[in-house]
């Protein structure tokens, strides 16, 4: 647990918001913690990992 708790996002909100154009706000929270669990699940590991998940993540929600 105590290495898993450290274990943080390398995008800030305001990489998304600038990247992805992403509203301030719960949007970017929400965002932030979806790439923290893709992280400890070893989905991605970079940077540019985090923003293609979210944008892909984005593309999915809104064709629901």
């Amino acid at each position: 647990l105590s290495t898993y708790r450290n274990v943080r996002p390398l995008s800030t909100g305001s990489d998304l918001i600038a990247s992805l154009g992403i509203p301030q706000g719960p949007a970017v929270r929400d965002a932030l913690e979806k790439i923290r669990r893709a992280r400890l699940d070893g989905l991605i590991k970079t940077k540019f990992d985090e923003v293609e998940f979210i944008r892909k993540d984005l593309a999915k929600t809104s064709k629901t």
